[in-house]
C-alpha cells in the first residue's frame, strides 16, 4: 500500500510539473521594474512560474525612470533563480526581456546571451522584449525577419540589420512580442503568448494615425 501511495504521489508531482509552464526573465541590475512586474503579473495570471535569470549571483535591483530625470530611483531587489551561465532555454516556455539601459548594456557584454535568446526565437517560443530590449535584439543580430515596435530613433538601425519597423507600440511578429513603451497591456500579453504557444495567429485591432480602425496582423 505504501509503495502504491508513493507511486501515485510521484505521478501527481510529474503531472503538475508538466502542466506548469515557466517564464524566464532575463535581467541585470538596472532593469525597468514596472515592465518586469507587469509581465510577471500577466503571465502568473495564466499559470506561469516566473524565474529571474541573470549573471549576478544572488539579487538584482530594479530601476524606475520617470519623466523628470531627477525623479528616477532604484526599486526593489529580486532574488536570482538561475545564472545565465548554467541555465537552459529548453527548460522554459517564454522569455521576457524588460528594458532599462543599465540592464541591457550589461547583457550586451555577456557572450551567452545571444545563444540563450536565439534558442527561444529559433524554436518558436514566445519572446517578449520591452523598449530598450529591442536594442539588445539588434546588437545580437536577432531582429532579422521580424517586425518590431520601433521608435523613430532606432528605425533605421532596425532596417539595417534586416528587421522591419511597425508603427504601433505593441507588435506581435511570429513569436516575437515587442513593446516600444510601457502600457497597460496585460490582456494583450496574455492573448499573444497563448496564441503563439497554441500555434494560432494573433490578430489585434489597432487604431491607425488617422484614427481609422483596421485589422492589423504582423506575420
Amino acid at each position: 500500500m505504501l509503495c502504491l501511495m508513493a507511486i501515485v504521489g510521484l505521478l501527481l508531482m510529474y503531472s503538475l510539473e508538466t502542466v506548469i509552464k515557466k517564464a524566464a526573465f532575463l535581467v541585470e541590475s538596472g532593469f525597468c521594474e514596472r515592465e518586469l512586474t507587469q509581465a510577471q503579473e500577466a503571465l502568473r495570471e495564466i499559470g506561469f512560474d516566473c524565474r529571474v535569470i541573470s549573471s549576478e549571483n544572488e539579487v538584482v535591483r530594479g530601476w524606475n525612470e520617470e519623466k523628470c530625470e531627477g525623479d528616477n530611483y532604484w526599486g526593489k531587489s529580486y532574488a536570482v533563480d538561475s545564472s545565465i551561465k548554467r541555465v537552459l532555454a529548453a527548460n522554459y516556455d517564454v522569455l521576457v526581456i524588460p528594458g532599462g539601459h543599465r540592464s541591457i548594456d550589461k547583457l550586451k557584454l555577456d557572450n551567452g546571451v545571444k545563444s540563450f535568446i536565439s534558442a527561444f526565437l529559433g524554436t518558436g517560443k514566445p519572446v517578449i522584449a520591452y523598449n530598450y530590449a529591442i536594442d539588445l535584439l539588434m546588437h545580437t543580430d536577432l531582429v532579422a525577419g521580424y517586425s518590431v515596435a520601433a521608435k523613430n530613433e532606432i528605425c533605421d538601425t532596425v532596417k539595417n540589420v534586416g528587421g522591419r519597423c511597425a508603427a504601433p507600440s505593441f507588435v506581435v511578429s511570429k513569436n516575437l512580442i515587442t513593446l516600444s513603451r510601457y502600457r497597460d497591456v496585460n490582456d494583450k500579453i496574455q492573448n499573444a503568448v497563448k496564441s503563439i504557444i497554441d500555434g494560432k495567429p494573433y490578430i489585434e485591432k489597432i487604431v491607425s494615425s488617422d484614427n481609422m480602425p483596421y485589422s492589423h496582423k504582423v506575420a
